[in-house]
């Protein structure tokens, strides 16, 4: 929003009129500028005894930016009865404010050499497929479904939950962050979002101003710019498949980039728009307009009042006193399952197999841990089996639970003798459930490479997988990489980078991902306790945080995953007060405990 504030405000002043651009508040009493915010926003940062007068709010001029079938819309609506004006950035966006009683009138957005850091100059772009917009559940399964069409190419797909930003993350970018990445992308493919129909013209022009054309979903309101000559169209769930197809076409790529530049220079330009803007003004303060200043105002919140993104809510509150009920009960199931093991003695040996080439040492050791699946015959081992790049793998399994009545020979010729795994291998397989953690600390101890990828068994890797996640490692100096997860084909996991604050709120981060051998190592693996089964890599993340370790987040979807449900019923299933409070004692700066 401040960067488009400062778009209009530059039109403004192209126009002949006076604009400043600023962040701060709205004078409770008698103003003597005309003020332009984005209601929305401003008043969901501004607490009530600071709002403006009703007296200054009718010389007020309210910025739309929202599209109709929006919960921001009518936050929108909701705020703006009472303004001197409006203006909307879409042609729909008028027409339903007018039909709700407000006044609005039509901001057109075109070109701004503020928007502008390509200038028409052809160069090389790194990034075949951009994507930028908040999550949500609609877009999230549309760019799940994109996976197979996307896989082969450098994408980067940022989500970022919607809350107030108010600097560049590694899944949000403002200002020069922004640009860079926009100059440095192919294309860019744009979805609504919620129940919205019409063009997103803020985001559709940055891209078309810096040479990346635009791939959506059809929108109307797009005039002058004409699908299949300025932008590409397409049914939501066909747009990865338009992507890929225009990517192998580099010369029709081409011409729509130069056509769309050319359109927006020389048919959409802003002057008229901010003319009318100078007059609105001009009628709300009673004065010259020549000499009368537009304030765009945008007020960014403090830290204290960001929004959390609490979709996957999980119970934090402390443990009733003396403890539960429901926790003494599965501590001590798992107490007897541990005595019961140790106590029927041979039958608890596990069954190894290790095949350790003296002469080859993997870069990277594969871990694939957990479940009651076979994972050398799992689809998990077989896509490592057809990794690019060249990366010398070794593979380390382990599994719990199997039942084994005897010794079972490995399928050494089918797997375990790929090419991809001359780094080594080998197998632990238990037949009582031990515990996913114990299994992934067991397994850990046969790590020879400097790296380690932690992986569950209902994985696939795509081929270019591995690569890039060290590749990642390697270039940024981070601790660990992960990358984006499809899960069943409609959801989408990891999609954010580990944040203290966000991780002290729930679980959002889960395996999948490249870790320095040593460090792992050092934070004493995997946590072995029955209480937190189900967030062994919830509490990884939080430790590794609370550490000051860095993780590189590659918003590329390279890992598919089948979910594999819980078939037991786990101390965080009964009681998650207890589960979460343990949590709380492994990393209790993080936690605030």
């Amino acid at each position: 929003m401040a960067e488009l504030m400062e778009v209009m405000a530059d039109a403004v002043r192209r126009a002949g009129g006076e604009a400043t651009s600023c962040e701060g508040l709205v004078p409770i009493e008698v103003a003597d500028e005309v003020y332009v915010v984005v209601p929305h926003e401003y008043y969901a940062v501004v607490p009530t005894h600071l709002q403006p007068s009703v007296q200054v709010r009718r010389c007020m001029i309210g910025l739309c930016v929202e599209h109709p079938g929006t919960k921001t819309f009518e936050t929108v609506v909701e705020r703006s009865h009472d303004l001197g004006g409006m203006v909307a950035t879409s042609a729909e966006a008028v027409t339903e404010l007018r039909r709700r009683g407000i006044r609005a009138e039509r901001f057109v957005l075109g070109y701004s050499p503020l928007w502008d850091h390509w200038g028409g100059r052809e160069a090389e772009r790194a990034v075949d497929i951009a994507y930028l917009g908040t999550l949500d559940a609609r877009r999230t399964t549309f760019v799940a479904r994109w996976t197979e069409s996307l896989w082969p190419w450098r994408t980067r797909l940022l989500m970022p939950p919607h809350e107030p930003m108010t600097r560049s993350r590694p899944y949000f970018l403002m200002g020069e962050d922004k640009w860079r990445h926009l100059t440095d992308s192919k294309l860019l493919i744009n979805l609504h979002r919620e129940g919205s129909h019409a063009l997103e013209w803020v985001r559709v022009l940055e891209a078309i101003c810096n040479g990346c054309v635009v791939v959506t979903e059809r929108s109307t309101g797009c005039a002058p710019l004409v699908p299949g000559v300025h932008l590409v169209m397409g049914r939501p769930g066909t747009l990865g498949v338009l992507a890929s197809t225009l990517l192998r076409h580099p010369e029709q790529l081409a011409a729509v980039r130069t056509a769309a530049y050319e359109t927006c220079r020389e048919e959409l330009d802003m002057g008229e728009s901010a003319r009318r803007l100078l007059e609105l003004a001009g009628r709300l303060s009673g004065g010259a307009i020549s000499r009368r200043e537009v304030t765009a105002l945008l007020t960014l919140p403090p830290q204290g009042l960001m929004a959390m993104d609490e979709r996957i809510p999980i119970a934090i509150q402390p443990a009733p006193p003396g403890g539960s009920s429901a926790d003494a009960l599965h501590q001590a199931v798992w107490r007897l399952m541990r005595e019961d093991a140790r106590a029927r003695g041979p039958v608890d040996d596990p069954l190894r197999v290790e095949h350790q080439p003296a002469s080859a040492v993997a870069a990277v050791d594969a871990l694939v841990i957990g479940g009651v699946d076979d994972p050398k015959n799992s689809e998990c081992v077989r896509s490592l089996g057809r990794q690019t790049g060249g990366v010398l793998l070794g593979l380390r399994t382990a599994v719990d639970g199997v039942g084994l009545d005897g010794p079972v020979a490995p399928d050494s010729a089918e797997t375990r003798s790929d090419l991809s795994f001359k780094g080594g291998w080998s197998e632990v397989r238990h037949r009582i459930p031990v515990g996913r953690g114990y299994l992934l600390n067991e397994a850990l101890r046969t790590v020879r490479a400097p790296l380690t990828l932690v992986l569950r068994p209902d994985m696939r890797l795509f081929p270019p997988a591995v690569e890039r996640l060290v590749e990642a490692l390697g270039s940024t100096g981070a601790q660990a990489a992960f990358t984006l997860i499809r899960c069943e084909g409609t959801s989408l996991e990891n999609a954010l980078p580990p944040e203290g604050r966000r991780l002290a709120r729930f679980p959002y981060l889960g395996s999948g991902f490249l870790i320095s051998t040593e460090v792992l190592r050092g934070m004493g693996g995997y946590s072995e306790d029955g209480a937190l089964e189900g967030l062994e890599d919830h509490d990884f993340w939080c430790r590794f945080t609370e550490r000051g370790f860095t993780a590189a987040f590659l918003p590329e979807i390279l890992i598919d995953r089948r979910t594999s449900r819980a078939t037991t019923v786990r101390p965080v299933d009964v009681d998650p007060w207890s589960s979460w409070n343990q949590l709380r004692q492994r990393s209790p700066t993080l936690h605030g405990s």
